[in-house]
């Protein structure tokens, strides 16, 4: 083989490792990455659900709030209303459990 070949197989070999170590660096970013994702999606998840959880009881509030004040009767009645409705469906939904 001629001085010129073994030079360029060298450069090759050498370009060759150069590129294995940045795949291998590239692989375990890339899984570090994933994992992030994962732990920031599940916080996204209990994020959303805290705020479920907050607007529902920020609703109830206003609700009794609206109760105690007297104002704004009509809005008071819808509210009331729903809740009326919302108790009922959870009633008939317990009472179709209880006969199956």
């Amino acid at each position: 083989m001629t001085n010129e070949k073994e030079i360029l197989l060298n450069e090759f070999k050498s370009k060759f490792k150069q590129l294995v170590a940045i795949c291998d660096r590239l692989r375990d970013e890339n899984a570090s990455l994933r994992t992030k994702k994962e732990s920031l999606e599940k916080e996204l998840h209990e994020r959303n659900k805290d705020l479920t959880e907050l607007n529902s009881k920020y609703e109830n509030l206003k609700t009794l709030n609206s109760l105690i004040s007297g104002d704004n009767t009509h809005d008071t009645k819808i509210k009331l209303n729903r809740i009326v409705r919302e108790i009922d469906r959870c009633l008939s939904l317990i009472d179709s459990n209880q006969t199956k």
